[in-house]
């Protein structure tokens, strides 16, 4: 039941993303993409195959467990104006360790996917479409997840931890 409320909860954040493009939310919208992508990418693609194996399930909650942290303490934030001061201590120092360990998480769960699918045969490798096919097109999961998921994650992460200290200098400013 919890993996399915986790699906849930992290398809549901495009809705922050829809709410931040429209000018509805004051969040920057590249950086909610950034967040919601690289969250939904984890928990609808690489989790599922993960989560029912009991080796894995501490690194699965290594994602999910600052992701909910990190949202119980952003919703209210931005929900009740009254309480900004005690909350928004809270919103602008919790992301400190919670981002460095959720994406910790994140990064470790495709790494343990690619270590299950380099020990698999080609025929049953994970999220991999071998070629010739009638799409006439391949995936490599093992190739996409020793370069493009550092990639993805070198270039983006930083900036969105930057990002957030740079919120929390105005938050903190008089």
């Amino acid at each position: 039941m919890w993996r399915e409320c986790v699906i849930l909860a992290q398809c549901e954040q495009f809705g922050d993303l829809a709410l931040s493009i429209m000018k509805i939310s004051p969040n920057n919208p590249i950086t909610v993409f950034k967040q919601v992508f690289t969250r939904a990418m984890v928990v609808c693609i690489v989790m599922p195959k993960l989560w029912h194996q009991p080796d894995y399930v501490n690194t699965v909650l290594m994602a999910v467990i600052p992701w909910c942290i990190g949202e119980i303490v952003r919703y209210p934030f931005y929900q009740f104006k009254s309480l900004q001061s005690i909350l928004g201590h809270l919103r602008y120092n919790v992301f400190i360790p919670l981002y460095p360990v959720g994406v910790s998480g994140e990064i470790a769960c495709f790494y343990w996917l690619y270590q299950i699918s380099i020990a698999l045969p080609q025929t049953e490798k994970p999220l991999t479409i071998s070629m010739p096919n009638k799409m006439n097109a391949g995936f490599d999961f093992e190739m996409f997840a020793m370069f493009a998921v550092p990639l993805i994650y070198g270039l983006s992460w930083p900036p969105m931890y930057m990002y957030m200290f740079a919120q929390r200098k105005k938050f903190y400013s008089p």
